[in-house]
């Protein structure tokens, strides 16, 4: 059985509040989804990854709130984040648009990611 950490599961109760709020769904994803299905205790993670149903391009709505919650972006990686409670999560959108394209380039880094609809639990990975 896959267990939270309590600023893990407040951090998720923040964001579903938020994503109810802009009207979008969002979706746990990569490990922690993974070992709520698979009892594999050598994979283990520290960050929650999330899928949000919104493009990048609409993705500012949910960064906004995130920001004016005392959430903060990591320096670094454009899709992590960090709750007040200091919980790491790596935010991913997979809005249509996302979905169509299997790909997502980020503005700021260009990094781009794939989509991997194959992979348990695994939704996106570094291209």
């Amino acid at each position: 059985m896959i267990q939270l950490f309590p600023e893990q599961i407040e951090a998720l109760r923040e964001l579903q509040a938020l994503c109810r709020e802009i009207e979008t769904d969002v979706v746990v994803i990569g490990a922690i989804a993974y070992r709520v299905w698979v009892s594999d205790e050598k994979r283990t993670t520290e960050d929650l990854d999330v899928a949000v149903a919104v493009d990048l391009e609409e993705l500012h709505i949910l960064t906004e709130g995130l920001v004016s919650r005392s959430w903060r972006q990591d320096k670094r990686y454009e899709h992590r984040w960090y709750s007040p409670e200091n919980a790491r999560l790596d935010l991913l959108p997979a809005g249509t648009k996302a979905r169509e394209e299997k790909q997502i380039t980020w503005p700021l880094a260009g990094t781009r990611m794939r989509r991997r609809s194959r992979s348990p639990g695994l939704w996106w990975a570094p291209a």
